[in-house]
């Protein structure tokens, strides 16, 4: 969460500065949006790429052969199945008993970790950039400013890829398991009920890891991107609303008056 610092009680002679730790607020939320867009959608191509892939390698390895040659007489997908778990992992003189599980493993933590400069270089850039002038606002309309960044960034930053990744790669598992079911033919030509339920439930199973791998590589991302956009204005909000209150109180009635109290007349014959 983002946090804004400035000197209270807020009066005339520190609204300035106030003015000026809001815009610089308001261009690190606005960088951070950039960052996140950009790091979001390279992060959501290669996991779902290396998720596709690692996913539909574990299908090809413990399917059986039968489904195996199903799959292998696809365009390419012998190919890409092999340079990817078998020629690459020798390449780098590696001997993995399970390259394809590796795969989705790596999928998880590699694209945050290849995000990171990215992010670096990007922050840097904006940094660099033309900076708006900064505003001198009143405190009304300071208020009324604090208000809506404040609604707007209440909440922890949400992630819009990590739904169709899980969607994609379900689909793509599917597809393959799909077609090569359809190839074998392994009960018979009309599917039961009992057989399409028990891949629906696979299905619901599969996309269920599959989000909670999304999430799981999306937080990673936002902690070593610095993508945390929240930020509550309810305290500022206060001192605001206390500052504009106390520099226009309402008007008090006039205190009532004691009637005049008459001094006692003088005697007669008294000097």
């Amino acid at each position: 969460m983002l946090y804004l610092s400035y000197d209270k009680p807020i009066d005339q002679s520190n609204l300035p500065a106030l003015n000026a730790s809001f815009d610089r607020l308001k261009l690190r939320l606005r960088r951070r949006r950039i960052l996140s867009g950009v790091c979001g959608c390279l992060c959501f191509l290669l996991f779902t790429a290396m998720m596709i892939l690692g996913s539909v390698g574990a299908f090809h390895r413990f399917a059986g052969a039968e489904y195996a040659a199903a799959l292998d007489s696809l365009p390419y997908v012998k190919k890409v199945l092999t340079a990817a778990f078998q020629t690459l992992p020798a390449l780098l003189g590696l001997k993995l008993e399970l390259p394809e599980f590796v795969c989705i493993g790596v999928a998880v933590i590699l694209p945050p970790l290849l995000c990171l400069p990215i992010a670096l270089l990007l922050r840097l850039l904006l940094r660099l950039g033309k900076k708006p002038a900064p505003e001198d606002r009143s405190a009304e309309a300071l208020l009324q400013e604090v208000r809506e960044l404040s609604a707007r960034s209440s909440k922890s930053r949400k992630a819009n890829w990590t739904l169709l990744s899980g969607f994609l790669i379900l689909a793509a598992f599917a597809a393959a398991v799909v077609y090569s079911l359809l190839t074998v033919k392994p009960v018979s030509e009309e599917w039961d009920v009992k057989f399409i339920l028990s891949y629906l439930f696979i299905a619901a199973v599969g996309f269920s890891v599959f989000q909670l791998l999304a999430t799981l590589t999306d937080k990673l991302l936002e902690l070593f991107c610095g993508l945390d956009a929240q930020w509550d204005g309810s305290e500022l909000i206060e001192d605001l609303e206390a500052f504009l209150a106390g520099e226009n109180p309402a008007p008090s009635e006039p205190a009532p008056q004691a009637p005049p109290v008459e001094a006692p007349a003088a005697e007669e014959g008294t000097p």
